[in-house]
């Protein structure tokens, strides 16, 4: 315990301004997962053994690896933060407030999936998103999770992670089902572990951006190769927990960390990237998009597919920027306001009496 109360107040003697390399390589962590969804929801439709549909499941088989690189970042920054109620009630509330306003629209406006008022009220629970489901869970146990990280050495930390490799991701990867035992925020926890770690424990090692960087270029590379000329028909090729994918996404984030500049623009981006996730991979606009607007199949007999590939997930990604980028300043912040004066009390009794945060002011 002293050790996590120390180590966290050395950090937040530091600047806050974040550099921005990890920043850009969240967006750029989206922008697999936005791939990755229009690959999912034109997969059925290409025919097997078919080009096209090799390009489609080379071009969003790195959706789980961006999945990886998120919580990876995660880890690597909330190892050094202490809890604050306040960003997570902020993050019930975006992702609630997504879903609802979303699916409310296509009540009212476009409803053509006979939404009742009952879906409607029923999109207000928290567990519409997978992925946001599980990180809300992630985010909230990451101060139980950081005491446990800086109550053991180094030595013992390296060790949980390579025992958690073995079982999670290898033994998985070679066909031996963990079904009973294994979990998303299982996984998540692990992974998060992995970024903590990076970041707890810097070596030499770890500095060499230009060495990491074309190790991870070149293993993306051919796993793109090997999927194009084995025609690999699945995305689970690419699968979260496989090794190769958690490999890789260490190498970028080892990489992009040691990118050291600032922008702005970027900080800003990535501030939305959440909210990109929220609002395209909400259930009924997913289909929406991939099954109304951006109709790939006319397109699956002809060079046009990669155009149309990227054409549509741009499109997507940046008017789900935009929006983002409008929440973060407008409702994010008008919801900050009210929640200040009415949270203060009660993060000082969770500062002060149970501990959850990294430096007792």
């Amino acid at each position: 315990m002293q050790n996590y109360l120390q180590a966290q107040t050395e950090v937040v003697a530091v600047p806050k301004r974040r550099e921005s390399g990890l920043e850009l390589l969240r967006i750029l962590a989206m922008v697999m997962i936005v791939c990755h969804h229009y690959a999912v929801h034109n997969l059925v439709q290409a025919e097997s053994g078919t080009v096209t549909l090799r390009f489609i499941t080379a071009f969003g088989g790195f959706g789980k690896l961006g999945v990886n690189i998120f919580i990876l970042i995660s880890g690597y920054f909330l190892c050094t933060e202490k809890f604050k109620l306040k960003k997570l009630i902020k993050l019930i509330f975006q992702i609630s407030l997504f879903s609802f306003v979303l699916t409310l629209c296509f009540y009212l406006y476009h409803n053509p999936y006979a939404i009742g008022m009952r879906q409607v009220i029923r999109s207000l629970y928290i567990d519409r998103y997978w992925f946001a489901f599980v990180y809300l869970f992630l985010f909230a146990l990451f101060p139980f999770i950081n005491l446990v990280i800086f109550d053991i050495n180094e030595k013992m930390h390296g060790f949980v992670l390579c025992v958690g490799f073995i079982f999670l991701a290898v033994l998985q990867r070679i066909g031996l089902s963990l079904d009973d035992v294994y979990s998303n925020l299982i996984w998540f926890i692990y992974v998060y572990m992995v970024g903590a770690y990076i970041r707890k424990y810097p070596k030499n090692v770890f500095l060499k951006k230009y060495r990491w960087m074309t190790l991870s270029i070149i293993l993306t590379a051919t796993q793109i190769i090997v999927h194009l000329l084995f025609g690999l028909n699945t995305l689970n090729v690419f699968s979260m927990t496989d090794p190769i994918t958690m490999i890789n996404s260490v190498l970028w984030l080892l990489a992009f960390k040691n990118f050291h500049f600032y922008s702005k623009m970027i900080d800003i981006a990535a501030a939305a990237t959440f909210s990109i996730y929220l609002i395209h991979d909400n259930q009924y606009v997913r289909t929406f998009l991939w099954k109304k607007v951006f109709v790939s199949a006319e397109y699956f007999y002809t060079t046009d597919i990669v155009w149309h590939a990227f054409l549509s997930a741009g499109i997507v990604f940046t008017a789900c920027l935009i929006i983002g980028i409008l929440y973060n300043y407008t409702v994010s912040i008008l919801f900050s306001r009210l929640l200040d004066k009415r949270l203060d009390r009660l993060q000082a009794y969770l500062a002060n009496h149970l501990k959850l945060s990294p430096c007792n002011d």
